[in-house]
């Protein structure tokens, strides 16, 4: 009996070495954000568009005049940034009549914005995207003192275009945290982390193709890149703590509508994505029953699974039916 009790130490010891720690708590989630993506040709680098100056300062500047004109309401959706990412393929060189104007490239312009008043308003610009280039433009002739670029001062006289062709498309992005309560004890839970850590692109991957059958209508759907506290330094992607489990999920859908409309469509998805978590996991536990002699687990040891989005702060889903 002692060896006996001395192995199931060890054993014991083993196992919570592979499981690793317990996770510390949950990430932030953060709230749903809306993208403007253009995809046009520029006179800038990218590094121009991306470094604080004129160059940016135009560029957002004439962004949020096509959202002001088009929402009729100055200021009730923000411009919060843009980022330029070089599109693959070769950079193009032109020549105006008098010099040579400079690189000019494809480009994808990436705008993050934050609406701030009523939820009613459209959150994004028509798809007429013309707009924006004479609207950089105008933002052009705002920029003064002497670190304004000369090409800059080439767009603000019209000789250069700011968005040559330019196509708009708009995204959401949100996220899902789907949670359940527990009474699993430390060593079952130990067991759980174990075997995600071992087996953790199995887990992860039906995880993310099991969301994305349930939710499909979204054009992206992903296991997030962590759930646990970012001061941890171990990442997890399925979090099992004492009381208990989550698992985070970053999704992208193309925009239309008001933001209320939007909100809406976000809280079925989860409503559906618990739901279907929920039934899954009491099917397994059955399965898992079905395997054991004597012995059998309680399918109320896991609770009904929720999955909540993360909307504009201070709002939330209503409860699902």
């Amino acid at each position: 009996m002692l060896v006996l009790a001395i192995a199931l130490i060890v054993l014991k010891v083993y196992l919570v070495q592979m499981a690793g720690p317990e996770p510390a708590g949950p990430i932030a989630q953060t709230p749903m954000t809306t993208e403007v993506v253009v995809d046009t040709v520029i006179p800038f680098t990218p590094e121009e568009i991306n470094t604080p100056g004129p160059v940016q300062s135009a560029y957002m500047g004439g962004m949020q005049r096509v959202l002001d004109e088009e929402l009729g309401t100055p200021g009730a959706v923000k411009v919060l940034g843009v980022h330029a990412n070089p599109a693959p393929g070769p950079v193009m060189l032109i020549e105006d009549l008098r010099a040579q104007v400079g690189r000019r490239g494809k480009c994808t312009l990436v705008y993050w914005l934050s609406a701030e008043e009523s939820s009613k308003q459209p959150l994004l610009p028509p798809t007429s995207a013309a707009k924006l280039e004479a609207a950089v433009r105008e933002a052009a002739k705002r920029q003064t003192g002497p670190e304004v670029p000369k090409v800059l001062k080439e767009v603000a006289s019209g000789s250069v275009q700011a968005a040559e062709k330019p196509t708009i498309a708009v995204t959401v992005s949100t996220s899902f945290r789907c949670e359940a309560r527990h009474e699993l004890n430390v060593d079952i839970r130990a067991a759980g982390r174990a075997l995600a850590r071992k087996h953790d692109k199995m887990i992860t991957g039906e995880l993310q193709q099991f969301a994305e059958r349930i939710i499909s209508g979204f054009s992206s759907v992903r296991l997030a890149d962590r759930c646990n506290d970012p001061t941890q330094d171990e990442t997890m992607q399925l979090c099992i703590a004492p009381e208990s489990l989550w698992v985070d999920y970053v999704t992208v859908q193309a925009a239309s509508g008001s933001k209320d409309s939007l909100q809406s469509i976000v809280c079925q998805a989860g409503c559906a994505l618990g739901s279907a978590l929920s039934a899954k996991t009491a099917e397994l536990i059955a399965t898992v029953n079905s395997h054991l002699s004597g012995f059998e687990l309680d399918k109320e040891m896991v609770s009904e699974i929720s999955c909540a989005p993360s909307l504009t702060e201070g709002e939330e889903c209503e409860r699902c039916s």
